[in-house]
C-alpha cells in the first residue's frame, strides 16, 4: 500500500480519536471509537493500522483532580497551565506542530450542608464562571455528589449524583451548548457504596484512594491485556497530599518502555496548602522533562 495512503489511516484514525474524547466530555457520546470509515480510489494490496496507545502516540499519561470545588484549580492552576503574564503556559505537543496545554478536572460537589450554592462566592470555591472558563479551555469537570455528605443510604446516594449531574448541567446550559453532562464520578471519601450506583446511571469510571487494578500505586500499564476498557472500571487516585507527585510521574516514564505505556490520576484539596510538593515548581519539571520543551512524551490532559 502507498506511503500516503498509510498516513491518511493514522491521520483519520487519530481525528476520530480525538474527536470521540471531545464528545465525551462534552456529554455527547460514550467514550471509545466504534468504527472508522476509510475510502480508497482502488483497493489496496495490503493493509496495516496502528492505533497509538495513547492520544498522540505519547509514551505516558498522567491527569489530576482538585476536589471539592475548591478554587485554586482555577487561581494557581489555570494560570501555571496555561499562561499568564510571566509564564508561556505548560504545554506538550500532538507531533504535528501544535501544543496543547497541561489541563486539571474540578472534582465537583454543588452545595453546603445548609443547601447553599458554594460556587456562588462561598468559602474559596470556584465559581460557576469560572467553571465555565475552564471547561471550555478543555479543562475537566467530575461529579463528586451534591454536597460533603458521604453517608451509606442508598436512596441519598442515588440523589446525590443525580442531584449534582443535573444542577451542574443546567447551571453551565446556557454558557456551553447543551450544558455540561459528567461522565466521570469521584466517590465521596473514596466509599465503595457508591461505585455502583454511579455505574448504574451510566458513569464511567469512579475514582478512589484504594485498589490495585487497573491503575496501582505506580500507575498502571493501558496496554496490559487484561484491561477491558469498554467496561465501567474503578480507578485508584494517587493522594498528592501525602505522595512526592515527581517521583510518582518519574516512575510511571521509566516504566514505559518495551511496549508498556502507563496512565495515572492524582488528586488533592488544595494546590498551595495541601498538595505535598510546590506545585508550581513540580510541574514545571514535568513540563520541562516531559512537556514539549523536553522529551515531549507526557499526555497530561482529563480523565476522559
Amino acid at each position: 500500500m502507498l506511503r500516503s495512503t498509510i498516513y491518511t489511516i493514522f491521520t483519520i484514525a487519530l481525528f476520530a480519536i480525538t474527536l470521540q474524547t471531545a464528545l465525551a466530555q462534552g456529554g455527547s457520546s460514550p467514550v471509545g471509537v466504534n468504527w472508522i470509515m476509510v475510502t480508497f480510489n482502488t483497493p489496496p494490496n495490503t493493509l496495516s493500522v496502528y492505533q497509538a496507545p495513547l492520544k498522540y502516540n505519547k509514551d505516558f499519561a498522567l491527569s489530576m483532580q482538585i476536589d471539592d470545588s475548591d478554587e485554586s484549580i482555577f487561581t494557581e492552576g489555570f494560570p501555571l497551565f496555561e499562561g499568564n503574564g510571566t509564564s508561556q503556559g505548560l504545554t506538550y505537543s500532538d507531533g504535528c506542530g501544535n501544543s496543547h496545554y497541561f489541563k486539571i478536572s474540578s472534582s465537583t460537589f454543588i452545595f453546603s450542608n445548609n443547601g447553599t450554592d458554594i460556587h456562588n462566592g462561598y468559602l474559596d470555591k470556584v465559581t460557576w464562571d469560572q467553571l465555565d472558563t475552564l471547561y471550555n479551555h478543555g479543562w475537566g469537570i467530575i461529579n463528586h455528589g451534591v454536597n460533603s455528605d458521604a453517608g451509606n443510604d442508598p436512596v441519598f446516594i442515588d440523589y446525590s449524583i443525580k442531584r449534582c449531574k443535573s444542577y451542574i448541567r443546567r447551571k453551565l446550559f446556557n454558557t456551553t451548548d447543551g450544558g455540561v453532562s459528567t461522565n466521570q464520578f469521584v466517590n465521596p471519601n473514596g466509599f465503595e457504596s457508591w461505585t455502583i450506583p454511579a455505574f448504574n446511571q451510566g458513569y464511567i469510571g469512579a475514582f478512589r484512594q484504594s485498589g490495585d487494578f487497573p491503575i496501582g500505586d505506580d500507575g498502571g500499564d493501558v496496554n496490559d491485556p487484561s484491561i477491558d476498557w469498554t467496561q465501567q472500571l474503578v480507578f485508584k487516585r494517587t493522594n498528592a497530599e501525602s505522595d512526592a507527585v515527581i517521583p510518582h510521574v518519574d516512575g510511571m516514564a521509566n516504566s514505559s518502555i518495551n511496549g508498556a505505556n502507563y496512565w495515572s490520576t492524582i488528586f488533592t484539596h488544595n494546590l498551595s496548602t495541601k498538595y505535598s510538593g510546590n506545585f508550581t515548581s513540580d510541574f514545571t519539571y514535568i513540563a520541562n522533562t516531559y512537556g514539549e520543551s523536553g522529551l515531549d512524551n507526557i499526555l497530561m490532559t482529563t480523565d476522559e
